[in-house]
This record gives structure tokens, C-alpha cells and sequence, in this order.
């Protein structure tokens, strides 16, 4: 009697656990700023525009690279379409992590230039669509607020140098992020 009363508590909880698993929802989760990996980012350093490959695993491991859509190489100019189309990703989560209220949440996507601006070196612009918004950001604009802000940022033949980059990245990895986020006054007049 004691063994049938075990074995249907265990079925009993088999099932209970079983029935809990198929109703959760997977989890989504949406790369933040805070929550980069910058270890991993460091190892593209050096990264030619024309890398489709490389350059996608870069976006994929920045702010919001799971919602990327679309990748576009052409003319030395990098444009990332990010789009509520992932599977993992609903159109809440999306809109919720894109957008403050009803306005495009840009401190995001001007840390995900600066960085694609020292890992791939050669880009001429750097834009992004999220929505119906776009934001481009021409190197030229990027590597002169970053030339202006540090005495060291690598130039020339130093920015496609892995250990040069990855130095710059640890020793002013707190400096791109307030850059990132205080946009205004680094990046728009």
C-alpha cells in the first residue's frame, strides 16, 4: 500500500512538473548596454566592412543584436535593420527595449556605432533603422568626437591592431559608455 501511495506521488509530481514546463514562455532576452560582453566584442577587432560574417557576430553580441533583421555591406557602409521579426522576440519586448515612451532610445544605438567604429575600422557610416526611424552616423563624426575626448585613440595603422584596440576598449570602456549615453552633447549640435 505504502509503495502505490509513493509511486502515485511521483506521477502525481512528474506530471505537475511536466504541465508547468510546456505552459512557460521562453525567456526574452534583449542585450542591454550594461550587459555587453566586451570580451567576446574585442576578439572581432580589425573587422573589414565586407566581412558579412564577422560583422554580424559583432551586432548580434551588441545592445539589441538579437532583434537585428537585416545586415547591408554595401559601399563600405554599414547599415543594420533591427526588426521585431526575430522568433525569441515579441513585438512588446521589442518595442519596450527600442523605444523610451514613443521616442527612438538612441543612447543605444550611438554605443553600438562607437564600437562598430573601432572593431571595424573601414566602415564609412555606420546606420541603423529600428521602425520607421533611422539614425547614420558617418565615421568622420564619430572618430572626431573620439580623437577630441583621448589623447590615445588609435588611428591609422593602430586601429586594425587587436591588442592596441582592446586596451582602448578596457581603459575607456566606462568614458564610450557616458559618450553612448550623453549623445547630445558628443555627437549632435
Amino acid at each position: 500500500m505504502i509503495m502505490k501511495s509513493k509511486i502515485t506521488l511521483i506521477v502525481f509530481i512528474a506530471i505537475l512538473f511536466l504541465g508547468a514546463c510546456s505552459q512557460a514562455k521562453p525567456e526574452e532576452r534583449i542585450t542591454t548596454i550594461e550587459h555587453t560582453n566586451l570580451k567576446e566584442l574585442k576578439a572581432y577587432s580589425g573587422t573589414y566592412v565586407g566581412d558579412n560574417s564577422d560583422v554580424s557576430a559583432i551586432v548580434r553580441l551588441l545592445p539589441g543584436g538579437e532583434t537585428m533583421g537585416e545586415l547591408d555591406l554595401t559601399g563600405e557602409k554599414l547599415h543594420v535593420t533591427y526588426d521585431d521579426g526575430a522568433k525569441s522576440i515579441s513585438e512588446s519586448a521589442f518595442q519596450t527595449f527600442w523605444f523610451n515612451g514613443n521616442r527612438l532610445d538612441r543612447k543605444k544605438l550611438y554605443f553600438n556605432a562607437l564600437y562598430l567604429a573601432l572593431l571595424v575600422p573601414n566602415a564609412k557610416e555606420y546606420r541603423f533603422t529600428v521602425a520607421d526611424e533611422e539614425l547614420a552616423i558617418p565615421r568622420e563624426r564619430l572618430t572626431a568626437a573620439l580623437s577630441k575626448e583621448f589623447k590615445r585613440f588609435p588611428e591609422g595603422d593602430a586601429q586594425w591592431n587587436e591588442k592596441t584596440v582592446s586596451t582602448f576598449i578596457d581603459d575607456h570602456k566606462g568614458k564610450l559608455t557616458e559618450m553612448a549615453t550623453n549623445y547630445h552633447t558628443y555627437f549632435e549640435e
